[in-house]
C-alpha cells in the first residue's frame, strides 16, 4: 500500500470511528432498515441467542456515511463495527469500547426502541456534587443549538424533558430530518477530508448534544456528540501506533476479561495539558478607562490564544479537533499517541511556542505544556480521575519553570535580560543633515 492509500485508509478509520454510532440517532428517530439493510444486518451484525441481529443501528451509520459522505472505505468499517472481521474495523471496535467504556459487548435489544426514542438525557451538572449532597437529576429536552440560550437549559422533571420531545419542532423525527438536510447540502459541495470533517464535527455538535449515547446505562449522562468524538480521537491515535493485528486483538480480549493482560496495561497514549501562566495579572492590567471592555478583549484574546496553540500541536501531530478533548479558561487538553517521538516532538514545541510568547509578552505570559501516559485501563471512570490528577501536579510543577527550554537553549532573547523598565538607556545620537 503506497503512501496516497495509506493516507485514504486514515483518513476512512477517523471517518467511520466520528460517524459510527450515528445510526442512533435514525433510530431514535424511527427510521427503519430497509431490504437491502436487512439483507446487509445479516452479514455485518452480531446475532442474539435466537440467531437475530442485534446493533442495527450500525447498518444505520454505515449507510449514511455511504449516502451523504462517502470516503474509501468508511461505510464498511462503520457496518461492522461491532462484528469486525478486518484490522479497521478492530480499531474502531476497540476504540469504540475505550471510548464508552465498555468491558465487553452487549446485546442491544430492538424491542426496547420505544423507550430509547423517550429517553432524555441528563445534565452534567446533575454529577456536581456540593456539601456532599445527594444530587438531583436534571434532563435535557431533545433540542438543537441555537442563539436562544434559554431553551437550553434542563428541566427538573423528566417527564417535562419527554413532553418537551413529543412537540413537533423538539421530536426526534424533526431534528433527524433538519440534520439530513445539512448533511445534504454538505455533501453537494463535495469538499476535501479536512472540510468535511470539520464540518461534520460541527454539524453532530449542534444536532446530537443532548441526545444521549446509550439509552441502556442507569444513567444516561453522556451525550452522543461526545462519544462520537472521544471514539474518533482515540481511533486515530490507536491508527498511528502501527500496532500489529495481533496486539488489537489481545487489547480486545484483555478488555473482556476485566482488563486482564499485558497488552492493556502498556502506556500506548498521552493526554496533554496545556495551561496559560500568568492570566490574572495580564487580565486584570487594564486601564480604568473602558475597564469593562478591557476585560472582555484580554479574556477573548487568551481564549483564542489557547485554541491557537493547541491547534498547532494537534497539526505538528497531523490530529483532528477531535483531540481536541476541553478547552477554555486558558487551559486545554488533548489526546496524542505515544510514540518514539512524541515526548521529543512535545519538548520542541513548548520551546517553540514560548520563545515566541517571550517576545511578545516579555515574560508576562507563558505556555505550560505537560503530559501523562496512559494505558487502556485508563479510560474507565475510576482510572480516568486519578490520571487527571496526576496531570495536574506535573502543570502545577512545570509552571515553576516555565522558560526552562529557553535558558537551556541559551535563546538570543535572553531570560534574564533587562526589558521594559529599567535596563542602561543608550545615549540619543543627532546626525546633521547636509
Amino acid at each position: 500500500m503506497d503512501e496516497k492509500d495509506k493516507d485514504s485508509m486514515r483518513q476512512a478509520v477517523i471517518l467511520a470511528a466520528l460517524m459510527h454510532d450515528i445510526g442512533k440517532f435514525a433510530q431514535r428517530a424511527g427510521e427503519k432498515l430497509n431490504e437491502q439493510e436487512k439483507n446487509l444486518a445479516e452479514i455485518c451484525c452480531p446475532k442474539d441467542t435466537n440467531g437475530y441481529p442485534t446493533h442495527l443501528h450500525a447498518v444505520l451509520s454505515g449507510s449514511f456515511i455511504e449516502k451523504m459522505c462517502k470516503w474509501g472505505l468508511a461505510e464498511n468499517i462503520a457496518y461492522y463495527h461491532h462484528y469486525p472481521k478486518n484490522y479497521h474495523q478492530k480499531i474502531l471496535q476497540l476504540s469504540d469500547w475505550l471510548s464508552c467504556g465498555e468491558r465487553r459487548d452487549r446485546a442491544e435489544g430492538e424491542s426496547t426502541i420505544d423507550e430509547i426514542k423517550k429517553e432524555p438525557l441528563i445534565s452534567i451538572f446533575s454529577q456536581i456534587k456540593i456539601d456532599e449532597k445527594e444530587n438531583k437529576d436534571y434532563y435535557c429536552p431533545v433540542l438543537s443549538l441555537s442563539q436562544d440560550i434559554d431553551r437550553l437549559k434542563p428541566v427538573s422533571k423528566k417527564e417535562e424533558a419527554i413532553s418537551q420531545n413529543s412537540d413537533e419542532q423538539n421530536s426526534f423525527e424533526f431534528q433527524w430530518k433538519s440534520f439530513l438536510n445539512e448533511a445534504y447540502l454538505m455533501k453537494k459541495d463535495n469538499p476535501e477530508f479536512t472540510i468535511l470533517y470539520s464540518r461534520l464535527s460541527f454539524l453532530l455538535e449542534k444536532y446530537t448534544l443532548f441526545i444521549p449515547s446509550s439509552a441502556y446505562r442507569d444513567k444516561p449522562e453522556i451525550s452522543l456528540y461526545h462519544h462520537l468524538k472521544s471514539t474518533a480521537a482515540i481511533a486515530t491515535c490507536i491508527y498511528d501506533l502501527h500496532l500489529k493485528e495481533s496486539e488489537i486483538d489481545s487489547m480486545l480480549n484483555g478488555i473482556r476479561n476485566d482488563y486482564k493482560g499485558d497488552e492493556v496495561s502498556k502506556e500506548r497514549f498521552l493526554l496533554v495539558g496545556g495551561d496559560i501562566s500568568g492570566i490574572q495579572d495580564f487580565i486584570y492590567s487594564v486601564t480604568s478607562s473602558n475597564a469593562l471592555k478591557g476585560l472582555r478583549g484580554r479574556s477573548f484574546y487568551l481564549q483564542l490564544l489557547s485554541e491557537t496553540v493547541a491547534r498547532y500541536i494537534l497539526d505538528r501531530f497531523c490530529l483532528t479537533q477531535s483531540n481536541l478533548l476541553s478547552c477554555g479558561g486558558g487551559h486545554f487538553s488533548l489526546l496524542l499517541p505515544k510514540t518514539d517521538d512524541s515526548d521529543r516532538i512535545l519538548l520542541e514545541l513548548n520551546s517553540e511556542v514560548n520563545e515566541m510568547m517571550f517576545r511578545a509578552h516579555k515574560g508576562n505570559l507563558a505556555i505550560v505544556l505537560s503530559s501523562v501516559g496512559m494505558s487502556c485501563k485508563d479510560f474507565g471512570r475510576e482510572k480516568y480521575g486519578s490520571v487527571l490528577d496526576k496531570l495536574g501536579k506535573k502543570q502545577v510543577y512545570e509552571k515553576r519553570r516555565k522558560f526552562k527550554t529557553l535558558i537551556i537553549k541559551n535563546q538570543k532573547t535572553q531570560v534574564f535580560d533587562p526589558y521594559e523598565v529599567g535596563g542602561e538607556k543608550k545615549p540619543v545620537k543627532f546626525v546633521e543633515k547636509n
